[in-house]
C-alpha cells in the first residue's frame, strides 16, 4: 500500500472516530444522528453526548445526555456514579468534593442482552488545570485521539510531566519494528486552534539517541534522548505547517479552525527508523495566549512567593519571549525567577556552583538542562574523550541536516552585568575548518555579534564581548556551520569546554603575567573585547591594556622594519589582521610570489562570492598623525575589475583604488585625515560587491609614509 493510499485509509478511520467518539467539549445531544434503520435488531446501543468530561472541585457538573436503542425502540438506561469503589448519589446533581477520576457508569438491557459503558469525569482542583486543553493525552481517553499509519498507542501512568496524571505512549509492535511513528490527530478536546497564539506539549524520548519530530513534514523538532522536551509552536509556524502539508489529504482537510487530521512523524535522523524497544510519551496539548508585561510581572511575583513547577517556568519563558523587545526590560523580576530556577536545578543535579561559571558542560546539568537543540543535533552528552584542563566536555554530534544550532535556555548566571566577556573553548573533530557563526540578525547572538574560525583537529579558544546594554545570554543561539554554507556531514563531533564569564581587567592580568601570545586568533578576540568596551571601561583598564599591546607588538615586531604597518611579507602579517565577517578567503604565507627585496607575501584565496575584508587588529603603527599615506603592494593576474578600499564601515566607502591585472600594483592611500587605524578595514571587491570564488591575490608589507 503506497503512502497516499494509507493516508486515505486513515482519513476514513477518522471520520468513523468522529461518529463513535464525539468531542468531550461538544456537550450536545448526538442521539438525533442515530437512525433506527441503521441499527440491527439486537442488544441495546448506548449513545452519549460526551465520551468524557472535565470539571473542578465544587462545580455543579452537567452530566452527559444518555440514550439507548435496540433498532426498534428506546431502551431504559440505568446510571450510577463511582469514585474508585465508592458509589456516589447523583440523584440531586453531581458536585464533586475532591479531585480525581470519577466514572459515570451506564447500563442498558433488553431480552437480547446487556450493554455497559463508562464515561470518565476528570475532576481537577481548579479550572486552570484543564483550561485551554486541546487534547487529553494525559488521560486514558487520549488513546482515542490519535489515528495511526505506523505504531500503536497506550495509556501510561508511569510517565508524566509535572502536574499531569500520565501520558500517551507510542511504540512499535514487532511487525513494524524499523519503521517510524506516524499518526494523526483525531477527536480532540478542542479542534479549533485559531484563537491561540501558540500550542505546546511535552515529549519523553526513551531511546538512547535524539529523535526528530516532524509535523506535516514541514517543521521538525529535536526530542532529546531520555528526557522530556517541550515542543512549542507559535501561530505563524502552525499556519505554515498547515499551509504546506506534504499530503494532499491533509492540505485539503486540515485548517487552523479544525486541526483534526494533522500529521505527525517521529523518527531517528540517521536511517529514518525507530527501534522496537524505543518509546515516546506525549503529554496533553495545550493552547497559550500572549500576555502583557504587567500581567507577566504579577504572575512571576506569585511564583516567587508560592513556588512553581517546571511546566510553569516553561510557560513564563514563552510569555517573556513573546513580548516586544522594549517590554522585556520592564519585567524586572524575570531574571530573579530564572536565577532561582537554575539554582534549584543545580541542587537537584548535585552540582556545586563555581564562581564565574555560566555553562556547566562538564556535567549532565549542562547538557540536559542548560541547552536546547534547535536543529542539526544528533546527540549531546558529557564526554571524557576530549578533556579540557582535566575536565570532561560536552560532545555534540551532528545529524544530516547540514549545520547545527543550540539555544542557551538556563545560564547559571542570568545577570552578567558585572562581566564583560565569555571564554569559549571548542575542539573541532572535523577534518575541515568550521565557522562559529555568531552574527545572524534573525537570532539573538551569544554576546556581541562576531564570528570565529574553528580550526580542524584542534582546540580553538576565543573570547566574546558581552554587550553593555544586554549582558545576559538567555535564549542566545550557538550556531556552527561551514563558511560557504556547504553542508556539514552527519556524525561529525565537536567538544565544548565549560563556559566562564570574566572581566577584561582580570583577563589582561593573566595575559600580562604569562606573556603567551602564540595563539593569534585568541589574541585577536581579546582585542575585539577591548574595542567593544565603553569609553569609561577603556579608561579603567588603560594601564593594563597598554602593557598588553606593548608586549604583543614587541612579540610580533622583532622582524618588522620601522615603517612597517602590517608585515604581510613575513609569517607575522596573518597574525595582525582578521576577517570580521568569517573566513571568506583562505590565508597562507608564501615565498613563491614576492616583491624585490622582500622575503615573501601573504596569499588570499576567495572561497565565496562576497566582499572580502581584512581588519587591522594589531598594526605595528596605529597612530597615523605623523604620516601622510599608506603604501600597499598587491599582486593579481586575473581578469576582474577589483578595487581596494580603506574604510571603517560600509556607510562611508570613500575612494576605491584600482587593482591592476598585470602582477604587482603599488597603491598609495591618502591618510592625512585619518588619525588611527583602530577599527579600520581593507576591503577588496568589484562593482557588484564581490571577490569571486577561486580568485587569488598576494599582499606584501603595508608601509607608512611621512
Amino acid at each position: 500500500m503506497d503512502m497516499k493510499r494509507k493516508i486515505n485509509v486513515i482519513f476514513s478511520l477518522i471520520l468513523v472516530l468522529f461518529i463513535i467518539f464525539p468531542s468531550a467539549c461538544a456537550q450536545k445531544d448526538e442521539t438525533k444522528e442515530i437512525h433506527y434503520n441503521d441499527i440491527e435488531s439486537g442488544k441495546p446501543r448506548i449513545v452519549s453526548s460526551a465520551e468524557f468530561l472535565y470539571a473542578a472541585v465544587g462545580d455543579n457538573v452537567k452530566l452527559p445526555a444518555i440514550s439507548a436503542y435496540d433498532g426498534k425502540s428506546s431502551v431504559e438506561v440505568k446510571t450510577s456514579m463511582f469514585f474508585g469503589q465508592e458509589e456516589i448519589d447523583v440523584t440531586n446533581g453531581f458536585v464533586p468534593d475532591c479531585a480525581g477520576e470519577y466514572n459515570y457508569s451506564v447500563k442498558a438491557e433488553n431480552e437480547k442482552g446487556c450493554t455497559e459503558k463508562e464515561i470518565p469525569i476528570y475532576v481537577e482542583n481548579d479550572h486552570n488545570d484543564y483550561k485551554n486543553k486541546l487534547s487529553s493525552f494525559d488521560k486514558p481517553v487520549g488513546v482515542k485521539q490519535v489515528g495511526f499509519l505506523y505504531g500503536r498507542s497506550s495509556y501510561s501512568r508511569n510517565m508524566a510531566i509535572d502536574g499531569e496524571d500520565g501520558s500517551l505512549k507510542l511504540e512499535l509492535n514487532e511487525r513494524l519494528s524499523g519503521q517510524s511513528y506516524e499518526f494523526i490527530l483525531a477527536n480532540l478536546d478542542e479542534e479549533d486552534w485559531s484563537d491561540y497564539d501558540a500550542i505546546y506539549f511535552y515529549c519523553y524520548n526513551s531511546s538512547e539517541s535524539n529523535l526528530q519530530l516532524y509535523i506535516n513534514w514541514v517543521k521538525s523538532y529535536t526530542l532529546r534522548a531520555e528526557t522530556w522536551t517541550r515542543v512549542e509552536i507559535n501561530r505563524a509556524d502552525l499556519q505554515e505547517i498547515i499551509n504546506n502539508a506534504s499530503y494532499t489529504e491533509v492540505a485539503e482537510n486540515v485548517t487552523i479552525d479544525n486541526v483534526n487530521g494533522l500529521n505527525f512523524n517521529i523518527l531517528h535522523d540517521v536511517g529514518a527508523i525507530v527501534k522496537h524497544d524505543d518509546a515516546v510519551y506525549l503529554s496533553s496539548i495545550r493552547g497559550l495566549n500572549n500576555i502583557d508585561y504587567l500581567t507577566l510581572q504579577d504572575k512571576i511575583d506569585v511564583m516567587l512567593q508560592s513556588g512553581f513547577t517546571t511546566a510553569e517556568m516553561d510557560e513564563v519563558d514563552y510569555y517573556y519571549n513573546a513580548l516586544p523587545e522594549e517590554q522585556k526590560t520592564k519585567v524586572e523580576n524575570f531574571g530573579k525567577l530564572k536565577q532561582l530556577y537554575v539554582e534549584k536545578m543545580m541542587k537537584d543535579y548535585g552540582v556545586d556552583a563555581e564562581n564565574d561559571k555560566v555553562l556547566y558542560f562538564d556535567s549532565d546539568f549542562g547538557s540536559e538542562k542548560q541547552l536546547k537543540p534547535e536543529w542539526g543535533v544528533s546527540s549531546m552528552s558529557v564526554s571524557s574523550e576530549k578533556l579540557y584542563r582535566g575536565n570532561e566536555t560536552l560532545k555534540i554530534t551532528t545529524d544530516s541536516t547540514g549545520d547545527f544550532g543550540i539555544s542557551v535556555v538556563h545560564p547559571a548566571i542570568y545577570d552578567l552585568s558585572e562581566y564583560q566577556l565569555l571564554e569559549i573553548n571548542i575542539f573541532n573533530a572535523f577534518d575541515k575548518d568550521v565557522l562559529f557563526y555568531n552574527s545572524d540578525a534573525s537570532y539573538k547572538n551569544l554576546g556581541q555579534s562576531c564570528n570565529f574560525i574553528l580550526k580542524a583537529g584542534q582546540w580553538n579558544k576565543f573570547v566574546i564581548p558581552l554587550t553593555e546594554d544586554n549582558r545576559n545570554i538567555y535564549d542566545s543561539l550557538i550556531w556552527l556551520r561551514m563558511s560557504d554554507w556547504s553542508p556539514l556531514p552527519a556524525d561529525v563531533s565537536f567538544y565544548f569546554a565549560s563556559v566562564y564569564a570574566d572581566t577584561f581587567k582580570n583577563l589582561l592580568s593573566g595575559l600580562n603575567s604569562s606573556k603567551d601570545f602564540s595563539d593569534a586568533s585568541y589574541i585577536s578576540s581579546v582585542i575585539s573585547v577591548y574595542q567593544s568596551l565603553s569609553e569609561a571601561e577603556k579608561i579603567s583598564v588603560k594601564t593594563e591594556y597598554e602593557q598588553f599591546i606593548n608586549d604583543y607588538i614587541e612579540y610580533l615586531a622583532s622582524a618588522a622594519e620601522a615603517d612597517t604597518v602590517i608585515s604581510f611579507d613575513t609569517e607575522i602579517g596573518a597574525l595582525q589582521v582578521s576577517q570580521p565577517y568569517g573566513e571568506r578567503a583562505t590565508t597562507e604565507y608564501t615565498e613563491e610570489i614576492k616583491k624585490d627585496g622582500e622575503k615573501g607575501s601573504t596569499k588570499f584565496t576567495s572561497v565565496m562570492d562576497a566582499d572580502f575584508a581584512l581588519k587591522f587588529d594589531v598594526p605595528f603603527i596605529d597612530d597615523l598623525t605623523d604620516f601622510s599615506s599608506l603604501t600597499i603592494s598587491i599582486y593579481y593576474t586575473g581578469s576582474r575589475d577589483y578595487r581596494l578600499y580603506l574604510i571603517e564601515d560600509y556607510d562611508s566607502m570613500g575612494k576605491g583604488y584600482i587593482i591592476g591585472k598585470e602582477g604587482w600594483t603599488d597603491i598609495e592611500i591618502d591618510v592625512s585625515d585619518i588619525s588611527s587605524l583602530s577599527g579600520k578595514m581593507l576591503v577588496i571587491m568589484d562593482s557588484d560587491w564581490k571577490f569571486y570564488t577561486g580568485d587569488v591575490i598576494f599582499i606584501s608589507s603595508i608601509k607608512a609614509k611621512k
